[in-house]
């Protein structure tokens, strides 16, 4: 295929991304960086769950332009594809107590599953919101842009290391459209005992064994954002904290 702009310009330096499914994992595409042609050509790798998925995704994306997308009804023969991208649109917020925090606040944009993932990998993001994924910082004033969005469904995210987890989904039209203005909560902290349970005998009179602290024992937290988010694979924040105990 060719790719050029919505005026007919040649765009040169690309990413081509295609794999089986409707919406394929990353183990099920095959990635191409092109420069220096609007050229394309890629082998779409085909394996036993085909079967299950149907259809064919390609996606493309482009410095300055909206990631452009489309499924193919069959992998079977050549498909000829003739891409237009477009500069997409902007979407704007504002964290209404930015001056609280006096860390980095980031603002994160990730597109919502289109079609339900394979249950073996239902905690993985798909390819095409890793092409979409973005991420900007929220300014002192407390002001945040994305530019070249498509149209869809996103979660909107903002973290920080003094900040709770927060997202929201939000919609992406043809326009440019303001996000919404969001006030966030700071961050507290979790302590606690890890105790031995002991084993005791039921067929004895005595009083069984009292608990005794387990010195240096390893665990991890998992943390639930505002909306109830809790995938470390969709956003970093949330991914689980590793401890442990002290002696």
């Amino acid at each position: 295929g060719t790719v050029r702009s919505e005026a007919g310009d040649e765009i040169s330096t690309f990413q081509i991304v295609a794999g089986t499914g409707k919406e394929p994992d990353r183990h099920h595409c095959e990635s191409q960086h092109v420069s220096n042609s609007n050229k394309f050509e890629i082998a779409i790798p085909v394996d036993e769950d085909y079967d299950n998925e149907d259809r064919v995704w390609v996606g493309i994306k482009a410095d300055g332009f909206a990631v452009w997308q489309t499924i193919l009804p069959e992998w079977e023969h050549e498909h000829v594809i003739d891409v237009r991208l477009n500069s997409g649109c902007r979407g704007s917020g504002r964290v209404a107590n930015r001056s609280r925090f006096g860390e980095t606040i980031a603002a994160h944009l990730l597109p919502q599953r289109t079609y339900e993932s394979s249950p073996w990998s239902s905690r993985q993001t798909s390819e095409r919101q890793e092409m979409g994924r973005m991420t900007v910082a929220v300014d002192p004033q407390g002001s945040f842009q994305f530019s070249g969005l498509a149209p869809g469904r996103y979660v909107l995210a903002l973290s920080g290391p003094d900040v709770s987890p927060f997202s929201t989904l939000v919609e992406i039209g043809e326009h440019d459209r303001e996000l919404g203005e969001f006030t966030l909560q700071g961050t507290g902290t979790i302590s606690g005992i890890v105790w031995n349970r002991p084993e005791s005998d039921l067929n004895s009179d005595e009083d069984p064994p009292l608990p005794t602290r387990h010195a240096f024992a390893e665990g991890s937290i998992s943390f639930v954002d505002s909306a109830g988010h809790s995938n470390g694979n969709e956003f970093r924040h949330l991914e689980e904290r590793s401890f442990r105990t002290d002696e």
